[in-house]
């Protein structure tokens, strides 16, 4: 029982600083980034009076960020379809027996392998 717990703390204390490094530089700038929009900020002089969130509704109203949202839309379709096709394309070329598989599945396997 004794190591059981002995074996707990060692690893809180192994995931504490990962943890705290995530908090603040993940979900830290995520708040910071939020807060910042909700003010009005221009860049090179910062102003942190708060607006509240009239800035989006005006964002959202403008017929500009529709149209960019139809195009981030149609883009993130078309690589998505695009990297499938591609994908189950190399991956049955692979699949076959075919002269120099060997090769090919060996540089595609190649990065992954050198990554760890």
């Amino acid at each position: 029982m004794r190591q059981a717990g002995s074996e707990t703390r060692l690893t809180l204390a192994l995931l504490i600083p990962s943890l705290i490094g995530v908090a603040v530089f993940v979900y830290g700038f995520i708040a910071w980034t939020g807060y910042i929009s909700l003010t009005d900020w221009r860049g090179l002089l910062p102003d942190y009076a708060l607006k509240g969130f009239g800035q989006y509704k005006q964002l959202f109203n403008h017929p500009r960020f529709r149209q960019d949202l139809v195009n981030t839309g149609v883009f993130t379709l078309m690589f998505l379809a695009g990297n499938l096709f591609l994908g189950l394309t190399l991956a049955t070329l692979l699949d076959r027996r075919l002269r120099g598989a060997g090769f090919f599945r060996s540089l595609f396997m190649f990065p992954m392998a050198v990554s760890f």
